[in-house]
């Protein structure tokens, strides 16, 4: 997730399907997971300000057993701290010199900055997430940079599920490039930690943008562990309602 919000007054809709294999060669299992996500954004004040609301059902196959239940559900709030884009001299061009519009400027390092936080709601009995409360905070940090006119730097900090007795941080970078009006690819590098849980993953995918408020993406990532080993296939649609259009 950027920095930004998708902005005042617009609701965003994303739908997406995930396949998880799972390959667990000291326990000697192996599980096949499908997990249906839905997610709703909407924009407050501006680019300032965004509320979002996620949910998740999960089917597994372990063992020849099949278990199914809500996997998230929860709530949270998105604020934009700093834009450097708000000070005007920030992409001030000088129409003097080719060399000095296309060089790399080092203050293209300087990030877009929000701060976020969420809540998580569970049934005391849900099969996923027994181990935690059936309510719990999370605190995230967001980073943008558009390092060219092309490419842009994404960073996720997620401290999750504080304040009980299995608190996870979660790090992302994600890295997307245009390749024309309609297409993109990116590149992410996940690492989630816990003492239930560690892993670090690596995703590829691309994103088609059919129309201006509908786009579609698919991505495919691995781990490199084998406890368990993770391969994981998705599909996912956005759509936009945006007043302004």
């Amino acid at each position: 997730m950027g920095a930004y919000s998708v902005g005042k007054g617009v609701l965003q809709w994303e739908l997406g399907g995930v396949f998880d294999q799972q390959d667990h060669q000291l326990f000697r299992y192996k599980s096949m997971i499908y997990q249906q996500e839905l997610s709703m954004r909407y924009g407050l004040i501006g680019e300032r300000l965004e509320i979002s609301a996620q949910w998740g059902y999960q089917w597994e196959s372990t063992l020849g057993s099949t278990f199914k239940d809500i996997h998230q559900s929860d709530i949270a709030l998105k604020l934009l701290l700093f834009d450097p884009y708000k000070n005007p001299q920030f992409e001030a061009v000088n129409l003097y010199s080719w060399k000095d519009q296309h060089r790399f400027k080092l203050k293209r390092l300087i990030p877009a900055l929000s701060v976020g936080i969420g809540y998580h709601f569970f049934s005391p009995t849900n099969l996923f997430n027994s181990w935690y409360p059936t309510n719990s905070p999370k605190f995230m940090l967001f980073t943008q940079n558009s390092l060219t006119n092309r490419l842009v730097l994404v960073t996720n900090h997620v401290w999750d599920h504080v304040q009980t007795d299995w608190p996870e941080y979660r790090f992302l970078a994600s890295l997307t490039h245009t390749l024309g009006r309609d297409w993109s690819v990116f590149y992410e590098s996940e690492f989630i930690k816990n003492d239930l849980y560690a892993d670090h993953l690596l995703r590829i995918g691309g994103a088609f943008l059919q129309t201006k408020n509908l786009q579609w993406d698919t991505h495919f990532a691995l781990n490199f562990k084998e406890t368990p080993r993770r391969k994981t296939f998705g599909i996912g649609i956005s759509y936009r309602i945006d007043p302004h259009n």
